[in-house]
């Protein structure tokens, strides 16, 4: 278990990731938490950020995942950095936004996933 770092806003964030799954349709969810340091040293976990969006398309394939670039546009990146998916070159819309579709990784999730 490890913790993924994030730059944003002037400030570092450390953060961990929670995996569900979308109720209507059973698509890949994750959330990402980020740790809080008190002043006192005593430290948990608060949300930070939805990677994943939910639409409509049900996936074929459990890992697969649309990731919300419109509010986290930062998302492609972190993917990257650390190698918890590939663009599968499909998108989806909704709205008037376009998302990226992602097959992520199980194992490097694993990894990151708050426990």
């Amino acid at each position: 278990m490890s913790n993924m770092e994030l730059e944003l806003w002037g400030e570092k964030y450390q953060l961990k990731i929670v995996q569900s799954r979308y109720a209507n349709n059973n698509n890949l969810a994750i959330q990402l938490y980020c740790r809080n340091v008190e002043d006192d040293g005593s430290e948990w976990w608060k949300p930070f950020a939805t990677l994943t969006t939910n639409v409509n398309e049900n996936h074929e394939d459990e890992y697969l995942a649309t990731i919300d670039t419109n509010n986290c546009p930062w998302a492609e990146s972190l993917i990257s950095k650390y190698c918890l998916g590939k663009a599968t070159g499909r998108y989806e819309m909704s709205g008037f936004c376009t998302y990226p579709i992602y097959l992520m990784d199980k194992a490097a999730l694993k990894c990151f996933e708050e426990q």
